[in-house]
């Protein structure tokens, strides 16, 4: 799970080792498309944070993606599959 996370958001934003490392424990149940829905639902705080005003911000206007978003993330993004179906 933690080589999941480094693959789908080292681009674009700046995590610790011990980020990755946390991400990967709190998803521990998550399927791989699971930790991809929380990827992009923590790629997209930044721009929900401006609301209409993201139509006007240059692309290096947006703040970075922090830990916090993928915490936040993590409320609404649930495991999709029941532990069984994962082991």
């Amino acid at each position: 799970r933690e080589r999941l996370f480094v693959n789908l958001v080292h681009a674009e934003c700046t995590l610790s080792d011990a980020d990755y490392r946390a991400l990967a424990t709190a998803t521990e149940g998550y399927s791989s498309s699971d930790i991809t829905n929380v990827c992009r639902e923590a790629l997209m705080m930044p721009i929900r944070e401006l609301g209409p005003a993201a139509a006007s911000v240059a692309a290096g206007g947006l703040r970075s993606v922090k830990h916090a978003d993928f915490l936040n993330a993590l409320k609404t993004v649930r495991p999709s599959a029941s532990r069984d179906h994962l082991e």
